[in-house]
């Protein structure tokens, strides 16, 4: 029997990794919870797009007279796709309604109360804002 090759790999700790999961957001906001539902807003509104386009072409394929294309999805995954779209614009609707309830309710506990009262939470500059933490003493 063949004896393994010895190999040496470098050892890294549990917190390092070679794949960084993508992100929208810079490294100092992703762990926002208001910028965390504005990069997930873009995905399921991007994800919304593509599914309605795919659906728009493939119909227009379909009724199309004059052109010999295929279109790329059949009846039924035409109205999968458009279901697909009609629940993630659902779910979207969903988060942002809890979000807005969270806030009216002030129960965002991801905030100090210098930041529940600061009138521009999403300023890319906080120590422009007199209420921001960073210019408190």
């Amino acid at each position: 029997m063949n004896k393994p090759n010895d190999l040496t790999f470098p050892v890294a700790s549990t917190s390092e990794s070679i794949h960084e999961a993508f992100s929208w957001l810079p490294p100092h906001q992703r762990t926002d919870p208001h910028a965390q539902f504005v990069a997930q807003t873009k995905d399921i509104c991007l994800g919304v797009q593509t599914c309605i386009d795919l659906a728009h072409f493939s119909m227009m394929d379909r009724e199309s007279e004059d052109s010999d294309t295929i279109p790329v999805l059949n009846i039924e995954d035409t109205e999968r796709l458009l279901r697909l779209a009609s629940t993630s614009s659902k779910l979207l609707a969903d988060v942002a309604s809890a979000e807005i309830d969270r806030m009216d309710q002030g129960t965002d506990d991801t905030h100090s109360s210098a930041d529940a009262v600061d009138p521009h939470p999403y300023a890319a500059n906080k120590e422009i804002n007199p209420k921001s933490k960073s210019t408190q003493k």
